[in-house]
């Protein structure tokens, strides 16, 4: 078995249960350390042992858009240096989530987790709604709350710069999954509709597992999402003339 498990994403795809749930599964069985958003300068819930590295997950700060991608870039490269420090020559084992940024902000680097990892796709089939989901939350910076994310009707002004972002996003993620031998890819549509079981068998580990006493994240946005845009109209436009429409 690898000695990393990479859970590969667009922001708000489902990911947090999806990979929470992968991460407890892998800890169980095979005594993996999920490390959640690992390369993200936000999740400050790290701790860097000599011999292991540790994750308190709920040590999450709020998304600042000042914060600059230089300094953003530095905090995942060191990151990178710490967690290939350990998987080569020991017998510690992670399991942590990227995001398609991860490529502009440690580049080519990436390239060397790739021997030590195995890599899980996480996806949505509904890519309308995931657009509205991800639009949502960069156009307010509010990504996750414990009680769900509450809007008001058309109070949400939706950027193309967010849309291009997305659509950039899908992209890069399609194209990793090319590159992979039989890439696996669970959605979050398997997880609404048969809970955390159904999502541990779309990926192949069998193994059985009580999930009842294990909590998992709360789905953010329950409503009609496109309501809550001031520009909706110009959404479904965007959507429609996209390469997004046809996958």
């Amino acid at each position: 078995m690898k000695s990393l498990y990479i859970f590969y994403s667009v922001a708000r795809s489902g990911s947090t249960p999806i990979a929470a749930i992968l991460g407890r599964y892998l800890d169980e069985f095979h005594d993996f350390t999920y490390l959640n958003e690992y390369f993200n300068y936000n999740f400050t819930g790290l701790t860097f042992g000599a011999e292991k590295i540790q994750a308190n997950h709920s040590s999450f700060i709020p998304i600042d858009p000042s914060f600059s991608e230089k300094t953003m870039s530095q905090i995942a490269k060191k990151r990178l240096g710490q967690l290939l420090s350990q998987i080569p020559n020991s017998n510690q084992r992670y399991s942590l989530k990227v995001f398609p940024t991860i490529h502009r902000l440690i580049g080519s680097s990436y390239e060397l987790l790739r021997p030590h990892a195995k890599v899980i796709f996480i996806r949505r089939r509904d890519v309308f709604d995931h657009l509205l989901s991800y639009l949502l939350s960069f156009s307010s910076f509010r990504f996750y709350e414990k009680k769900g994310l509450s809007f008001k009707k058309n109070s949400v002004l939706a950027s193309e710069s967010d849309f291009q972002n997305f659509t950039i996003s899908v992209a890069i993620l399609l194209h990793q999954m090319s590159l992979q031998h039989r890439p696996k890819a669970v959605f979050y549509e398997d997880f609404l509709e048969g809970g955390a079981q159904l999502v541990v068998k779309r990926t192949g580990l069998q193994k059985e597992l009580d999930w009842r006493e294990i909590d998992l994240p709360k789905k953010q946005t329950s409503i009609n999402k496109l309501e809550l845009f001031s520009n909706a109209e110009q959404i479904v436009s965007w959507y429609r003339n996209s390469s997004l429409s046809k996958l």
